[in-house]
Order: structure tokens, then C-alpha cells, then sequence
């Protein structure tokens, strides 16, 4: 199980993810196979689209502007779940980074719970599971921009492509 960070009325106050600048972000969530398929019809999705939207340029078509939910949230992707963590790639390497710019981030970086977070989540993500999942769906690292490493992922093999 995932442990969520930041607490909910902290993102459901915030005007940042789910929000892009651009109709194709690289903040926009990838996602498996098998999400693609649970979330649209036709599951041949790698990234959730973005809608245009009065004002915040483009969000997740998944969101609720009037009251800034997720509609899908039970079954949201997991670089959603995982959010404000991510999987960072740097050249042939994988970490699980943080994004310097979530509110809840920025506002306090050395929060105690951010850091059980993350040393939770790097002992589900060097799972063999995951490793497995990464290798299926070789689009989900992205290079981030402002993301902070934290945790190296060393599976056996990562199958990426420069």
C-alpha cells in the first residue's frame, strides 16, 4: 500500500498538478496497460490527455474543476498515487525523486512523514514487482525538471532507451 503525502486538504486546496502550461506536458500522468484500460473504454492511452480550460491552461481530463477532485481517484494511475514523488530517470538511471515545487514539498522539505514516505515507498518500488512493471511500461521514468533525487532504484535490468 502506497502512504499518501501530502494530506488531502493540502492538494485539494492547491492549484498545481492535475494543472499544465502546455496541452502536452511531461507532467501530464503515463500510465500501464492495464490503467489505461480501466480508466477509458478504448485503453490505448499512455498519457492522460488535458483539456483546455478557462484559466488554467490545460488539466487532467480526470479533474473536477468545481470542486477540485479527482474523478477517478480510487483508481487513479499510479504516478497520481505516487505523486509528489516520482520516478526520475537520468541517463540509464532510475530514482525515486520528489517534486521540489508541490506546496506541501516547498513548504516544509525536511517534514518527517515526507521522509517515511519515501523510505517506504523505496522499498516498494525496489521490489521485484515494480521492477517488472518498469520494464513493461519503459515510458513511465520521465526526466523531470525540479525534481530532487532521493532514492536510487537498482532493479536487474531497466530495458530504457536514451
Amino acid at each position: 500500500m502506497i502512504k499518501q503525502f501530502p494530506a488531502s486538504k493540502i492538494c485539494i486546496g492547491c492549484l498545481g498538478c492535475c494543472r499544465f502550461a502546455e496541452k502536452r506536458s511531461i507532467w501530464h500522468p503515463s500510465v500501464t496497460g492495464p490503467e489505461a484500460k480501466r480508466l477509458l473504454k478504448d485503453g490505448s492511452l499512455k498519457k492522460i490527455p488535458a483539456v483546455h480550460c478557462e484559466g488554467a491552461n490545460y488539466i487532467c481530463i480526470f479533474l473536477r474543476v468545481q470542486d477540485n477532485l479527482c474523478s477517478v481517484y480510487s483508481r487513479r494511475p499510479l504516478e497520481c498515487r505516487l505523486y509528489p514523488f516520482l520516478i526520475n530517470r537520468r541517463g540509464k538511471k532510475i530514482f525515486l525523486a520528489v517534486h521540489s515545487a508541490c506546496l506541501a514539498v516547498e513548504k516544509d522539505p525536511e517534514n518527517p512523514r515526507l521522509k517515511e514516505c519515501a523510505r517506504a515507498l523505496g522499498k516498494i518500488l525496489t521490489k521485484r514487482d515494480f521492477a517488472r512493471l518498469l520494464k513493461d511500461n519503459p515510458h513511465l521514468p520521465q526526466r523531470y525538471p525540479g525534481a530532487v533525487n532521493l532514492i536510487e532504484l537498482k532493479p536487474v535490468r531497466w530495458n530504457l532507451k536514451p
